[in-house]
């Protein structure tokens, strides 16, 4: 047994949030529960979305990761279990983090596996929280499997069964200083993939060439797959990114565009945005990222505790009625997954526009200068916390326009 034990030494995570975060974390979320008199939370197996979809089971357990389905039961009192396919084994996850000691796996049937650890509860009359039933930023009608809310359903007749994201995501919105730290050293591994293409791209070359060595530099730094990296040459698309890229050549003068999310060995994302072009760059160009730079950092000290998502919007917009670029927003409250508020181009939504930013939220903060004349755009931005006194960046870069060759 010492010796199996010796053997799976070297697969703990590096960079784990500490044992004191999760017993405050824990302590937040079952005050929460007992305000909402809630005998116990779950969250559903679904990888989905770059792994995002599973932020709240992350958040409870902080096992999970490269698209594994885990389902987290979290019980008002008692220990928290997470459920588990059989890839990876559960033995895998036991020595990969030490927050959940209660891991059990099953045979792909994760919701089996849910329901008999929730018949160790005695549940009826109860009522259990089902976090991401509706009402999730880019999922609004919710991110539960039929099945797992009908096999819920059908073992705890006695039961009611509420949603229970609302009840997270208010949990969640405030970041604690490891939570910040975490986001912290994911945007610099994303910076580093970014170096890695200023230093290596080339005319003629594949794009998958560069995409490639920029994903493996993310993994060599410790980033947890899956990797999020949207990428484009030009606006072949408009001014939408593509998933992945092709065998097409970068070329002199056409700007690279890419949004680079590492997740560091925590499980905590930071995400940057950023434009390259290879060569000399228009003056139109130019002209567009300066418009780009002014607006970010007027987006930035707009961002500050008691300000309103439509304070900051009216930033975003104020550039756009006085020249002729477009400026566009993107605004998403992220570090585990998507939380609210999000904002992407823009909003009428009016409990959005009210949103006040408070000390230790966590945003990803973008501007997108698109000229629709001729098609160009300029793209920067970062995950960013709100501290104190105003906002507060991640990363280390400039705010530049990264001129290659």
């Amino acid at each position: 047994m010492d010796d199996v034990q010796a053997s799976v030494t070297g697969f703990a995570r590096s960079g784990e949030l500490s044992l004191q975060e999760r017993d405050a974390r824990w302590r937040r979320v079952r005050n929460a529960m007992a305000e909402a008199d809630l005998a116990v939370l779950v969250t559903p197996p679904n990888p989905g979305f770059w792994d995002q979809l599973q932020a709240n089971g992350t958040y409870l357990s902080s096992v999970g990761g490269n698209n594994a389905p885990v389902s987290v039961v979290f019980p008002l009192e008692g220990e928290v279990t997470a459920v588990v396919g059989p890839v990876p084994s559960a033995g895998f996850w036991l020595a990969w983090q030490s927050w959940v000691k209660d891991v059990r796996a099953t045979h792909w049937a994760v919701t089996d596996g849910t329901v008999k650890r929730l018949r160790e509860m005695d549940l009826r009359g109860k009522r259990i929280g089902v976090a991401g039933l509706k009402g999730l930023p880019r999922f609004p009608d919710g991110i539960v499997g039929a099945g797992f809310k009908e096999a819920l359903e059908t073992a705890f007749p006695d039961a009611e069964l509420v949603d229970a994201t609302e009840l997270l995501d208010v949990v969640r919105s405030s970041k604690t200083a490891e939570e910040r730290a975490a986001v912290v050293d994911a945007v610099l591994m994303a910076e580093e993939a970014f170096q890695l293409l200023c230093d290596e791209a080339k005319a003629g070359e594949a794009e998958r060439i560069i995409y490639g060595k920029m994903v493996g530099r993310l993994i060599e730094l410790g980033s947890l797959p899956p990797n999020f990296l949207m990428w484009a040459v030009g606006t072949p698309f408009g001014f939408s990114l593509a998933p992945f890229p092709t065998s097409r050549k970068l070329m002199a003068g056409v700007p690279i565009y890419c949004e680079i999310e590492a997740r560091s060995s925590s499980g905590y994302l930071g995400q940057i945005t950023r434009t390259a072009i290879i060569g000399e760059p228009s003056d139109n160009l130019k002209d567009m990222f300066e418009v780009c730079s002014a607006t970010f950092a007027t987006v930035m000290e707009t961002m500050k505790p008691g300000a309103t998502m439509g304070d900051v919007l009216g930033a975003y917009k104020k550039p756009s009625d006085q020249g002729r670029y477009r400026t566009v927003p993107v605004i998403h409250a992220r570090a585990l997954g998507e939380d609210r508020p999000m904002i992407i181009f823009d909003t009428s939504d009016p409990q959005i526009l009210a949103f006040e930013l408070s000390e230790d939220q966590v945003y990803a903060v973008k501007v997108q200068v698109r000229d629709e004349r001729s098609g160009e755009m300029a793209f920067w931005g970062e995950s960013i916390s709100i501290g104190l006194t105003g906002a507060v960046r991640s990363g280390q870069q400039p705010v530049d326009l990264a001129i290659i060759g």
